[in-house]
């Protein structure tokens, strides 16, 4: 089975391991690069995934544990709900990857769309 995530091509400061794809737009929300219709995409999408993908607990103490997530591989429609957000880092020169891994590392939490690991 591979796990995907996307992720910037640079490390988080909080984790030491690349920005995920909602870490890459919300840096650039607090840069202010994003315009209006930019920034209403991504509030509309977050919104989408706050609603319909757990969060994972680890994320509650402020990730003292450096987790990062990713996408189980049937989590196709997720993954097609983020291809707005990569048109959005394309546009602002953001290099990033989708990353496929069989083991991405321990796992510390699991749910039906995602996994969390260290």
């Amino acid at each position: 089975m591979k796990y995907i995530r996307i992720q910037a091509t640079y490390n988080s400061k909080v984790t030491g391991k690349p920005c995920g794809i909602f870490a890459v737009m919300h840096g650039l929300v607090n840069r202010k690069a994003l315009n209006e219709e930019e920034e209403k995409t991504f509030i509309r999408i977050r919104t989408w995934f706050e609603e319909n993908l757990d969060q994972p607990d680890f994320y509650e103490n402020g990730n003292t544990v450096q987790g990062i997530t990713w996408f189980k591989p049937d989590s196709v429609q997720m993954i097609e709900k983020l291809k707005p957000l990569m048109v959005i880092m394309d546009r602002h020169g953001v290099e990033y990857e989708i990353r496929e891994e069989s083991n991405p590392g321990k796992i510390i939490y699991e749910d039906v769309f995602q996994i969390g690991t260290i």
